[in-house]
């Protein structure tokens, strides 16, 4: 991989900052805090995502988003990766909708989970793509941040499970732990299937006697086929004989039921016999009965020639003209108690007249015409006696000024004689009495005027009372009117009522004595519904006396009737008596058949009962023959897939898992031999130190001895350490340039790689720069000895809290 240039906008102290990265040895120098590091947290970011960064830890503290654009190549193949960091609500996250990957021309959006993935797969990298972790792969191949550069010496765990996942060794493990958990689950499976075999031979014997158990079981079934059809023959024959006998005592109840149906018959015939007789009887009696009755109604005679509807009409209408009257008359009480009333309630206004009350509205109208036009005469009088005295006032003023004037006039400033004075004073004199003489007239019109008005408000008052009374009376007034006419109307009709209440007789029909004509026509329509009655009753007694001799006659026929139908049920019956004699004993010999049948039945009953149940028991069987054959089968199936999977079981576990752990250590072996070559190259490149030596051991882990004994790396000095973790990552990068196809570019980042250097290590620096012979080095150091040795040198400042990168040699 060989990285081309980085495009930096908003991240930490850059604010918008583009570097081309050149290849050879490029060093990235530049104070502490001046934002060296900040550029390769860009790459690794731009690569990888956050990992496990915070956000908030890239994006600049003022800015609202922030961006990284890396191109790069891998196998002569261009890359452009772009990743934008957002703050949101005091909180920064990538956006997912800004990342991308441009290669082959073509830009392919992704999400940063996505992107990452991706990556890995272009550099080759065997890691998961879990966005919140780091690459190990390239944190100890490619680039350790500086605060990270001692941490290898330590981290003896970490350190060897990126080892084996960087050279591809974690393979064989994820091998071994496949065939192990497969065989576990083979083992589960193999237990699985001996449960569904452990009864094999226990169903081979259930098997061999259920065989048996049929095989009786048909013999027996055969046996009672045989006896059904015995038995079935039997109750056949029988069945016909019993037959026959029902068929004779059914003939025999046939006989009966005659017998007891002529017994009936004769005895229902003398029944009617008698019935007949007494009918005969009685018909002869009703008759004589009939005529007798007639004799006597034949004698009433008709009171009148009217029917009763037409006396009912007369009758009707009495009563309403005498209603008529009894009506009339309690009305002409009732007028005259209320007459009487209203008369007390009007006393004296109960013969005014009609108009009375519009006459007197007429003179309160002219009435309150003259107060209107005396109350106007009033308000001008009092104005003009207003004006008057108010004029009096005035003169009566001037003449006190002028007796207290001096010897000028007040209002021209003449000087005033005693003649002159005297003159004015009585010209206003004389004027003040012609105005107190017209007062006085305007007083006494006041006056009359208000005797005036006086009068004509009491006479108002007295006309509106009147009035008020009139018309309180006036509801009184028209019932009095209608009352009194109603009262006359009443009392001319009376007489009219009365004559034609008038009794109207029959000649043949005298009245009673003191009878009313009401009374007189009740008791003719009483003497008309007789007569009319005695008429209907007659014709009803002549249709019974026919229906009676009718009767009489129908009687004597049936009386003969019966006789003759006597005598011949009397020979029906006796020749039925000769046949049942003949029948006689068949009940006897019935219930013997019967018996006889019941029991072939309940043989044959139990017989068909044993045939079911063998039967039942057969089939069971059979189902139970073909249950264990279906359960051997399987069992036999299950028994082979045991032995099937014993088989792949014992050669996982005896041969492939054992056979895998061996390669995975002989590899590991040779990684680690070849590995610990190469460290000790760049180990003795570094420190030149004949007394002491070092290496890596099995678990990769940088020892260090000196004079036979092994020390603690975490007691040697600081630079020994550096140079211990620069030596370790140099051969940690060769072997991953040699083993992985993504990092065949020789790509090399060294963050402060000779911190706690002495000047004599320093030179060595050089030496070991060149016998890297990587395509491409990229150093970040404060050591300025250090520039000496590379080929591009950018220097890095900060001014203002922003960082800028210059390229100063090339």
């Amino acid at each position: 991989m060989i990285l081309n240039s980085i495009e930096l906008e908003n991240i930490r102290s850059y604010q918008k900052e583009r570097i081309d990265f050149p290849r050879g040895i490029t060093l990235f120098e530049g104070d502490i805090g001046s934002g060296k590091s900040s550029v390769l947290m860009g790459i690794e970011f731009a690569l990888f995502g956050l990992g496990s960064q915070r956000p908030e830890s890239l994006l600049s503290k003022k800015a609202s988003e922030g961006s990284v654009i890396l191109e790069f190549e891998v196998d002569e193949k261009r890359y452009i990766v772009k990743r934008k960091l957002k703050r949101k609500n005091d909180s920064v996250s990538q956006d997912a909708k800004d990342s991308y990957l441009i290669y082959d021309g073509q830009t392919e959006p992704l999400s940063p989970s996505e992107l990452k993935q991706k990556i890995l797969q272009i550099l080759k990298f065997n890691e998961p793509s879990d966005p919140r972790s780091e690459s190990r792969i390239f944190r100890y191949a490619v680039f350790t941040p500086q605060e990270e550069m001692k941490q290898i010496l330590r981290d003896t765990g970490k350190r060897l499970e990126t080892i084996r996942k960087a050279f591809g060794i974690e393979d064989y493990r994820i091998v071994t732990d496949n065939a192990k958990n497969l065989s576990g689950k083979l083992k589960e499976k193999m237990v699985e299937f001996a449960v569904r075999f452990e009864k094999l031979n226990e169903d081979e014997q259930s098997l061999s006697i259920s065989k048996k158990n049929a095989s009786a079981l048909e013999s027996r079934l055969e046996r009672l086929v045989s006896d059904k059809d015995s038995l079935e023959k039997r109750k056949s024959s029988i069945t016909k004989a019993i037959d026959l006998i029902k068929e004779q005592m059914m003939q025999k109840e046939k006989f009966d039921v005659q017998l007891d149906k002529l017994n009936a018959q004769i005895k229902n015939a003398n029944t009617n016999l008698s019935i007949f007789d007494s009918q005969i009887i009685s018909s002869k009696k009703t008759i004589s009965e009939i005529e007798s009755e007639l004799e006597s109604l034949e004698k009433i005679r008709s009171p009148t020639a009217r029917s009763i509807s037409e006396i009912d009409v007369e009758i009707n209408n009495m009563s309403q003209i005498r209603d008529k009257i009894l009506d009339a008359k309690s009305k002409t009480t009732s007028l005259e108690s209320d007459l009487a009333a209203l008369q007390k309630s009007l006393g004296e206004f109960v013969n005014l007249s009609k108009i009375e009350p519009d006459k007197i509205r007429t003179e309160l109208g002219d009435i309150r015409n003259k107060l209107e036009s005396i109350k106007a005469e009033c308000a001008v009088v009092e104005k003009q006696k207003i004006l008057l005295e108010k004029e009096c006032k005035d003169i009566e003023l001037l003449l006190l000024e002028l007796k207290n004037l001096g010897a000028k006039c007040p209002h021209c400033e003449h000087e005033l004689t005693q003649e002159h004075k005297k003159k004015v004073e009585n010209e206003r004199r004389v004027r003040l009495q012609s105005l107190q003489d017209n007062l006085r007239q305007i007083e006494d019109a006041s006056l009359r005027i208000s005797e005036t008005l006086k009068h004509l408000i009491q006479e108002e008052s007295a006309k509106d009372q009147k009035l008020r009374q009139i018309e309180r009376t006036l509801p009184l007034r028209e019932q009095w009117f209608e009352k009194t006419n109603l009262l006359t109307s009443i009392k001319a009709e009376i007489p009219h009522l009365e004559s034609q209440f008038a009794l109207s007789k029959e000649e043949s029909f005298p009245p009673l004595p003191n009878e009313d004509a009401l009374s007189y026509l009740r008791r003719l329509k009483d003497a008309k519904r007789e007569f009319e009655a005695s008429r209907q009753r007659i014709s009803t007694l002549q249709s019974q006396r026919k229906k009676e001799e009718q009767l009489l006659n129908d009687a004597q026929i049936k009386s003969k009737e019966q006789h003759t139908l006597i005598l011949d049920i009397k020979k029906e019956i006796e020749r039925i008596l000769n046949d049942l004699n003949r029948l006689s004993g068949l009940e006897q010999t019935y219930i013997d058949k019967t018996k006889e049948q019941a029991d072939i039945e309940r043989q044959l009953e139990m017989t068909k009962s044993d045939l079911i149940r063998y039967t039942q028991l057969l089939e069971n069987e059979n189902a139970n023959i073909t249950n264990l054959e279906q359960r051997i089968l399987e069992a036999k199936h299950w028994r082979a897939q045991h032995l099937r999977f014993s088989n792949y079981y014992a050669w996982l576990r005896e041969f492939f898992i054992p056979t895998i752990d061996k390669i995975e250590k002989q590899v590991l072996l040779s990684i680690q031999q070849n590995f610990n070559e190469i460290y000790k190259k760049w180990y003795s490149v570094l420190i030149d130190d004949v007394t002491k030596e070092s290496k890596i051991n099995e678990e990769f882990t940088p020892l260090v001895e000196q004079d036979g004994f092994t020390q603690d790396v975490e007691f040697l000095s600081g630079g020994e350490k550096t140079s211990i973790a620069l030596a370790y990552r140099l051969a940690l990068n060769s072997m991953m340039r040699r083993e992985s196809d993504g990092l065949k570019s020789n790509l090399l980042i060294l963050d402060e790689p000779t911190d706690g250097f002495s000047k004599a290590q320093l030179s060595k620096v050089r030496n070991l720069l060149s016998e890297l012979k990587s395509q491409q080095i990229i150093l970040v150091s404060h050591e300025k000895e250090l520039e000496a040795y590379v080929d591009n040198i950018f220097q890095i400042t900060k001014d203002s809290g922003i960082s800028r990168v210059l390229r100063v040699s090339t």
